[in-house]
C-alpha cells in the first residue's frame, strides 16, 4: 500500500508539474527530436518527460532579469548538456529510479543509489559535453555551469528531479 501511495504522489507531482509548465511554456526551437521551450516554472534549464521529453529554460534565463540572461554561446552549451541528457536517455532512468523508489521506499540505501544515479548522469553528461565542445572551451562551459548553479532557488524539493528533470546535482 505503501508502494503504491509513494509512487502515486511522485508521478501526481510530476503531472501537475507538467501541467504548469503546458499552460506557461514558450516555443524557442527545436535540437533534431526535442523541443526547446521557455516556462517560468523551472528554476533551472532541464529535460523534462517521459513520452515527449523537451527541453524547458527559466524565464529568467532568457530576459536577463537581475543579470541572469545568457550569451548565445551558455545558450548553446545548455541545449547540448540537456540534449546529451535526451541522447543517453536519462528521462527513462528516471522514471525507473521512480519506480525503485516507491517499491524500495524503506531502503535508506537505495534513496542513496538514487542520488548517486542522478549525480553519475550529470557528470557523465558533462564529460561527453567536454568531449562534444573540445577541451580548449572546457573552462568556459565549467564557468557557465558554475554560473548556473550559484543561481539556483528552492533545490530542495526531491520530487521533480526523480522524473527527468536533470539538475539535482
Amino acid at each position: 500500500t505503501v508502494s503504491v501511495l509513494v509512487f502515486l504522489w511522485l508521478m501526481m507531482s510530476n503531472i501537475c508539474l507538467l501541467r504548469k509548465i503546458k499552460r506557461d511554456r514558450v516555443l524557442y526551437g527545436r535540437k533534431d527530436k526535442v523541443e526547446i521551450y521557455v516556462t517560468s516554472y523551472v528554476t533551472s534549464p532541464c529535460l523534462y518527460g517521459f513520452f515527449y521529453p523537451a527541453i524547458y529554460f527559466p524565464r529568467a534565463f532568457v530576459s536577463g532579469d537581475s543579470g541572469t540572461g545568457a550569451s548565445k554561446e551558455e545558450w548553446e552549451q545548455v541545449i547540448t548538456h540537456e540534449y546529451v541528457h535526451y541522447r543517453h536517455g536519462d528521462h527513462i532512468w528516471a522514471m525507473f529510479r521512480i519506480l525503485l523508489v516507491s517499491v524500495y521506499w524503506f531502503d535508506p540505501f537505495l534513496w542513496l543509489a538514487v542520488s548517486c544515479s542522478q549525480k553519475d548522469a550529470e557528470l557523465f553528461c558533462d564529460e561527453t559535453v567536454v568531449r562534444m565542445l573540445g577541451e580548449e572551451n572546457r573552462f568556459g562551459y565549467g564557468r557557465m555551469l558554475v554560473r548556473l548553479a550559484g543561481e539556483k532557488t528552492g533545490w530542495g524539493d526531491f520530487r521533480y528531479p526523480m522524473m527527468a528533470v536533470s539538475r539535482k546535482a
